[in-house]
């Protein structure tokens, strides 16, 4: 019999096989540094060139502690050497970008679903959403 060993994966803060463990980290890595390299980019239009030192300058004086441009520069790094962004930074961080989608990348997917109602709403869209709901109640009456 092969036993398999289990490790603590700190960044999920629960026990995972060690096996696809690895795989797992690096896509959900790759997934939020895409998000922070294009929100960095959306920023240029607004900031110019230098905007990693002036997104940096932003979130420091949110926090009132220094985060610099390298700092950003190690967050978006994909040759293994990059580090993850703190959890306690992606507040600032969008608020920083004008950009959200970090955070939103962050909440459990029942959230997601939520915001995204909240949108529609918003949006006044939700006509097509409505009419789903009313047909939904509908067929749950019937039986």
């Amino acid at each position: 019999m092969e036993v398999q060993a289990l490790c603590f994966d700190p960044s999920f803060g629960l026990n995972v096989r060690e096996e696809g463990a690895r795989q797992m980290n690096d896509d959900a890595d790759g997934e939020v540094r895409e998000l922070i390299v294009a929100a960095i980019k959306g920023s240029r239009k607004q900031l110019g060139h230098g905007c990693r030192k002036e997104i940096a300058d932003r979130m420091s004086a949110r926090l009132g502690r220094t985060i610099t441009a390298s700092m950003l520069n190690s967050f978006t790094r994909q040759d293994g050497r990059g580090q993850r962004i703190p959890a306690v930074l992606v507040r600032s961080f969008c608020e920083a970008t004008g950009n959200e989608e970090l955070a939103i990348h962050m909440l459990p997917e029942h959230l997601r679903e939520i915001l995204a109602v909240g949108q529609h709403i918003a949006d006044g869209s939700l006509d097509k959403f409505g009419q789903l709901i009313s047909t939904s109640q509908m067929g749950r009456r019937r039986k």
